[in-house]
């Protein structure tokens, strides 16, 4: 997605009402902070999104901060 102008990660979170779209430039900024599985082929990132009392937040690895979501929430009421 890199060779795009504008790229979005989307991302369903509970019901089709709840959208979060999530600009690739941003998620390359938060990347590091995410769990990861690696394997002699490839690498995963663990992309955990979950609720909190402040809405929907990107679940990072040990040590690091939640990072909100509520602005790329494009529909419903994950609030």
């Amino acid at each position: 997605m890199s060779g795009y102008r504008h790229g979005y990660l989307a991302f369903g979170c509970g019901s089709k009402g709840d959208v979060v779209l999530f600009p690739f430039s941003d998620f390359q900024k938060v990347k590091e902070i995410l769990n990861t599985t690696e394997n002699e082929n490839r690498m995963y990132w663990h992309v955990q999104i979950h609720m909190t009392d402040e809405g929907l937040v990107l679940g990072p690895k040990k040590g690091h901060e939640e990072v909100s979501l509520v602005r790329y929430l494009v529909s419903g009421k994950a609030t």
